[in-house]
């Protein structure tokens, strides 16, 4: 029995392992493929800002537990900076005409996780009913953004506990 058991805590650490190394590879490759279509073509620049998070925080998160700052509180700051970057970045607001006869409202950084969009005869028109639209969110904006803000808390973290190491020594 000690070898079954062993056998199970070996699993138990090699999927955490797998897991981390794929988040991170899809998540360095994603970046690679958007920083690659912004390069091609004309594209907003929170695209090259989501890229760059996503290729940094990837290589961070694949990197982390060779340079020792990968435990508990990194994580746990990762993921609180998710949720408060995230929640955060909903005050940030974008506005426009969509169309001739539409008026929309954006939120979100670095991709626009909810929006409302009225129609109008006019854009004064579009703006009155834009108050009564209902907010419709985009799950895998939020889902990219929270992401994006989790490797911006991972990487806060690890600087933190890099200061910190080089503070004592």
């Amino acid at each position: 029995m000690p070898d079954e058991q062993g056998k199970l805590a070996a699993l138990g650490t090699a999927i955490p392992i797998a897991l981390r190394r794929s988040l991170a590879l899809l998540s360095m490759l994603a970046g690679g493929w958007l920083l690659f279509m912004s390069a091609t073509s004309v594209t907003s620049p929170r695209l090259v800002v989501l890229a760059t998070g996503y290729l940094l925080g990837g290589a961070l998160l694949l990197y982390a537990a060779r340079w020792g700052v990968l435990n508990r509180w990194t994580l746990l700051t990762a993921v609180l900076g998710g949720l408060a970057g995230t929640a955060s970045s909903l005050l940030v607001r974008e506005q426009g005409s969509v169309a001739a006869f539409s008026y929309t409202l954006r939120r979100g950084y670095p991709l626009h996780a909810t929006h409302k969009t009225a129609p109008g005869e006019t854009v004064p028109l579009a703006r009155a009913a834009l108050a009564d639209a209902p907010w419709r969110p985009d799950w895998g904006h939020a889902a990219a953004d929270l992401l994006f803000w989790a490797y911006c808390g991972l990487a806060c973290a690890a600087l933190v506990t890099v200061a910190v190491r080089l503070s004592r020594d």
